[in-house]
């Protein structure tokens, strides 16, 4: 029963940096990317 217990919050907590990395990983590469050829 304890080990269900731990395994439940082990995956929230996966989910949540993975949610995170998405997001920046979005808002990084469309920065730079729209500054490029602005600047051209």
């Amino acid at each position: 029963m304890a080990s269900n217990e731990i395994e439940a919050p082990i995956t929230i907590v996966v989910s949540i940096p993975i949610a995170t990395a998405s997001g920046p990983a979005i808002i990084i590469p469309s920065g730079p990317s729209t500054n490029e050829p602005n600047e051209s």
